[in-house]
């Protein structure tokens, strides 16, 4: 049973839940989504198996680890299922690990662990030492000191390396206790037609669902890109795109040129009463009025994208067609006011490479989609589930 935490065939086989296990799961769930159904829940435990097929398929190097400095996924489905035993049981919430952790001080720590490889992996001398040493008389089975610390984070084999005793007690208290309440979960869940080695296929399932999809490129990406992604994009073919644009071609369309007047002061007050003025006539008989300069007339009063470097430009950009702009303080300190009308439209060019790059990453996604659906399909048809 323990086995299935570590082992790469955890994944090889496909398991039918019980209605007990998915009733258990849907309480779970409905902790996060209380609108979740029970259908709902069915759907989801099944699609994680497929999910975990997949990852067991194409990136087996990530299933037992998602990140070189992070925790193995064992580590956290030790976490996920003593929460879900104490949560379901009402067990207690932390457990002593005994007086055994007496012994474990700072200098045995440092003594024992030595210096921290200073690329995070251990080489085979350090292994051979470490594998020497012998936890024992916890409620886990007996492991060397190395397997214990194997599946922590970088960082807290870091702290341990330092000597950082009550954290490394504090980790076997977490093991001791998981193995406590995994005894008393086995027994107490099987009268409920409940199996653990479900529970744990379950935990994995949860634990790697967000990180599996985004490598298959169907959920959002935290850091890099989904190699899956990546390969789609290459076939996007030149028909693809054109088509996409055709289809879109609303999305490609931008504001090119503007017609611009525009005045600035050195106060508030004199740009406040100019725009009243011009709000009784016209801007240009403004200002004529205030005998001053339109600022846009070294464009002729049209600006167009080839323009924007400059700050004026920018913010005729951003206004609104045909209504008088808010006295907006520029960057120089100046207090401006500004009215643009004869809006010109263009589109991006169907081989531009803004219409490229968003076609490509478009077209790649939804045929990610698609091709996530229909393996997802043939998976549960293969496999005789109904969903």
């Amino acid at each position: 049973m323990f086995g299935l935490l570590y082992s790469s065939q955890a994944f090889t086989s496909v398991e039918k839940y019980t209605p007990a296990e998915i009733q258990l799961m849907h309480q779970i769930y409905q902790q996060q989504n209380s609108d979740i159904s029970l259908s709902q829940t069915r759907y989801r435990l099944y699609e994680n198996q497929f999910l975990l097929s997949e990852a067991q398929r194409l990136m087996p190097d990530k299933v037992a680890r998602l990140s070189d400095v992070g925790f193995t996924t064992g580590y956290h489905v030790e976490r996920y299922l003593n929460n879900l035993f104490i949560k379901q049981l009402h067990l207690p919430p932390t457990i002593e690990a005994s007086n055994n952790v007496k012994h474990f001080t700072a200098s045995w720590l440092t003594n024992t662990l030595g210096e921290y490889p200073a690329n995070g992996q251990y080489s085979e001398t350090q292994k051979n030492t470490l594998n020497l040493v012998k936890l024992e008389h916890f409620a886990f089975p007996a492991m060397s000191v190395y397997d214990f610390i194997k599946p922590l984070s970088m960082q807290i084999r870091f702290r341990l390396h330092q000597g950082d005793n009550q954290l490394f007690q504090a980790e076997i208290a977490k093991k001791h206790q998981y193995f406590i309440n995994l005894e008393k979960a086995t027994n107490a869940f099987k009268a409920k037609d409940i199996n653990i080695d479900n529970l744990i296929s379950i935990a994995q399932g949860d634990i790697l669902r967000p990180s599996i999809q985004s490598w298959l490129g169907v959920k959002d990406m935290m850091h890099g890109q989904s190699p899956i992604l990546e390969q789609l994009e290459k076939q996007v073919s030149e028909q693809q795109i054109n088509q996409y644009y055709q289809a879109n071609k609303s999305r490609f369309k931008y504001l090119y040129q503007i017609t611009a007047q525009g005045a600035e002061f050195k106060n508030r007050t004199d740009a406040v009463k100019f725009k009243n003025e011009v709000a009784k006539s016209t801007f240009k008989a403004a200002l004529r009025a205030a005998n001053m300069n339109d600022i846009y007339s070294k464009f002729d009063n049209n600006i167009n994208r080839g323009h924007k470097k400059e700050w004026v430009v920018q913010l005729a950009f951003t206004q609104n067609e045909n209504e008088l702009s808010e006295v907006i303080r520029s960057p120089a300190g100046l207090w401006v006011v500004v009215l643009t009308n004869d809006y010109e439209y263009r589109y991006f060019a169907a081989t531009g490479q803004t219409v490229r790059y968003q076609a490509i990453k478009s077209v790649a996604l939804q045929n990610a989609h698609q091709q996530y659906q229909q393996k997802w399909a043939a998976w549960h048809t293969q496999n005789e589930i109904k969903l």
